[in-house]
């Protein structure tokens, strides 16, 4: 059950078992209602919570890691006392040697889960630690050895998208062009989902490094995928999912290029995630919400603003309050209004911000959010003349660039977008303290650009 379900493992319940369990085992008499001797009871039940606390301290934070570890380390040291008969052997009660690699597998796959939830780092950085595990102890070859492999590439990809890590961003390529060539040589064969995988960590590493060749790559291995779903008859829920890969590789493109034909193969793709999916999920709409708004900037048109506007309003719909995506849902949607309704714009770029979750010093997602509110109350200033918007849209870029790591790629844009708002705010008031954090700013930016 523990290997089954390790999410049992961070649950209260469980924890009151185990103790309960704990309890039982030292009684003189133990009533199993089963032909079973105590000291064969006693033994298994004292070795059940002892890996019961080894596993879960893979998923604990640090300080409370090393308390359950201290736990597991005295029951398996008792479990095998001189004044207690002789253990019975794993023959004698049946016990089969642990599978290691999948033990690291589901402990790997638990913390994921747990970064999701709840956004600590030190899960998404167990979640790596615990998954290299499962490769060690994985047997190459094998469904489940390119399976590990794949689930690396897509928490390294992700890990690299909160730190900025070009190392993490390397590594995932790697873990992703491995898992491909071991599935290719399993029975199953390749599968759509590693591809999805490996195509995404592709676009990311080209917008760190700003290699358009990994981008060319990813969008050749997302097509692959396709063609690979459709010989397959892969179910068309989860192709949903590859032609939103597909159409965020070939938004990146045209932001490189400029080319008109990916944002309207971005804006395809997309309703293609849409059209398969049984229930779109918030972020398949959000993502055509903002293409859309996209290609209404480029061409004027006003009926791709309101397609924009339907599919950003559908995505909120579909993250009702609570829902873990409704924030970055609210801030696209914001971004398409600000071309109809600046007030309306700011109210949702507002609860967007006001609804994300407190993540902690990485949560670069957030502070996208935090500088687009800062961006909208930058542009309705020259038309209000409202100081207090153009002072909040400074501050909030400021909170923005706590949320950043100091070498991640966004803080080439945030800064930018500082100096813009400062610049702002000295042409209206000409205030000198403003002045002197331009040249600040700009001082800091040559040294870091020549090591001055």
């Amino acid at each position: 059950m523990l290997y089954a379900r390790p999410e049992l493992l961070l649950d209260q319940a469980a924890s009151a078992d185990a103790s309960l369990l704990l309890e039982l085992a030292s009684r003189g008499r133990v009533d199993t209602g089963r032909p079973v001797a105590d000291h064969e009871f006693r033994y298994s039940a004292v070795l059940l919570v002892a890996w019961f606390h080894r596993m879960r301290a893979g998923l604990l934070p640090e300080a409370e890691a090393r308390a359950s570890l201290r736990t597991s380390q005295s029951l398996f040291a008792s479990r095998g006392r001189p004044d207690e008969p002789d253990s019975p052997s794993r023959e004698a009660t049946g016990e089969e040697p642990p599978n290691r690699a999948e033990g690291f597998r589901n402990l790997s796959r638990a913390s994921s889960t747990v970064w999701e939830e709840s956004g600590r780092f030190e899960a998404l950085d167990r979640a790596i630690v615990m998954g290299r595990k499962a490769v060690e102890e994985g047997e190459p070859g094998t469904v489940s050895y390119a399976g590990d492999l794949d689930f690396l590439c897509a928490m390294l990809r992700t890990r690299s998208e909160v730190t900025g890590s070009q190392s993490d961003a390397g590594e995932a390529v790697e873990f992703g062009t491995r898992a491909r060539s071991v599935a290719e040589e399993t029975d199953d064969g390749l599968s759509p989902g590693c591809l999805h995988h490996l195509g995404l960590a592709l676009a990311h590493r080209s917008r760190v490094t700003g290699n358009v060749g990994d981008l060319d790559d990813a969008i050749a291995v997302h097509h692959e995928a396709i063609g690979v779903g459709a010989a397959k008859g892969v179910d068309a829920r989860q192709m949903a999912a590859v032609f939103q890969g597909l159409g965020t590789e070939l938004l990146l493109r045209h932001q490189a290029n400029g080319d008109r034909k990916d944002l309207d193969a971005a804006i395809a793709a997309g309703g293609q995630a849409v059209a398969r999916a049984a229930e779109p999920t918030p972020g398949m709409l959000q993502n055509l919400c903002y293409t859309f708004t996209l290609r209404s900037h480029v061409t004027g048109s006003t009926t791709d603003l309101s397609d924009a506007i339907r599919f950003g309003q559908e995505a909120v719909d579909a993250a009702p309050v609570g829902h873990p995506d409704r924030p970055a849902a609210l801030n696209d949607l914001s971004v398409a209004w600000q071309f109809r309704d600046m007030d309306k714009a700011i109210t949702l770029a507002r609860e967007a911000v006001e609804l994300s979750l407190d993540r902690g010093s990485h949560d670069v997602r957030k502070a996208i959010r935090i500088a687009n509110l800062a961006q909208l109350l930058g542009q309705r200033f020259p038309k209000g003349g409202r100081p207090e918007d153009i002072d909040e849209a400074i501050d909030l870029v400021e909170q923005s660039l706590e949320l950043v790591p100091r070498h991640h790629p966004k803080r080439a844009q945030l800064v930018p977008q500082l100096v813009m708002h400062l610049g702002q705010r000295f042409k209206a008031f000409r205030r000198l303290e403003d002045l002197r954090r331009l040249t600040d700013i700009q001082r800091d930016l040559t040294i870091h650009r020549y090591g001055a």
